[in-house]
């Protein structure tokens, strides 16, 4: 084989292998952008993922501020009503049959309210009265302050919750006088047959003479 036959063969052989490589290296970037495009994809389909996740757990808590809402109107209207009925019950107290035995239960009960009160002040002013008289043995005159504070607030507090319990039971106890009952229909018939008969009479006698 001569020079030149070799030096071809040799140029054929080199334009071979960079042909093969040109080619193995279009191939890895190939497979390289494909991995890159992929990873992409999986990026943004979590975000999308953590998007919709953030959406719904928004939504969920906007429905439960929803109900809670609804809930709380609804037990304030209940409360309201039921304050509602409560007055119409003190107002109603004594006026209707029946309701004389409820009346007497409603004075009890303030009655027992009113002793419930002054048992648990007496027994707030003895504890804080003890406490007073300790800090002053011990020569804490800021403690005895502090007692002598919570005594006044006490005593204060205390008047407060007799006049509204006074005054509650006052309404109730002054309503039954200022409703009298009712006369029953026939007596009033009665009583007003009566006084047609008297006021015919009377108009009679002062009829002049011819």
């Amino acid at each position: 084989m001569s020079t030149r036959q070799k030096t071809i063969l040799l140029i054929v052989i080199i334009l071979a292998f960079l042909l093969s490589t040109e080619g193995t290296l279009g191939k890895n970037k190939g497979r390289a952008r494909g991995k890159a495009k992929q990873k992409t994809k999986e990026v943004q389909t979590r975000k999308e993922t953590r998007k919709k996740s953030r959406k719904k757990e928004k939504d969920k808590t906007q429905v439960k501020e929803s109900e809670a809402k609804k809930e709380k109107a609804k037990k304030a209207k209940k409360a309201k009503e039921a304050e509602k009925a409560k007055k119409d019950t003190v107002k109603s107290a004594g006026t209707e049959p029946g309701r004389g035995k409820e009346h007497q239960q409603q004075l009890q009960a303030f009655k027992k309210k009113m002793e419930k009160q002054n048992a648990r002040h007496a027994e707030q002013i003895a504890k804080f009265e003890a406490k007073l008289q300790k800090a002053r043995e011990d020569g804490d005159e800021k403690k005895a302050a502090k007692y002598q504070k919570k005594i006044d607030k006490e005593v204060e507090k205390h008047k407060k919750a007799v006049a509204k319990i006074e005054k509650k039971y006052a309404q109730v106890a002054n309503f039954e006088k200022k409703s009298p009952p009712k006369k029953p229909k026939e007596q009033e018939s009665k009583q007003k047959k009566k006084d047609n008969a008297e006021r015919k009479e009377k108009n009679q006698t002062e009829e002049p003479k011819d």
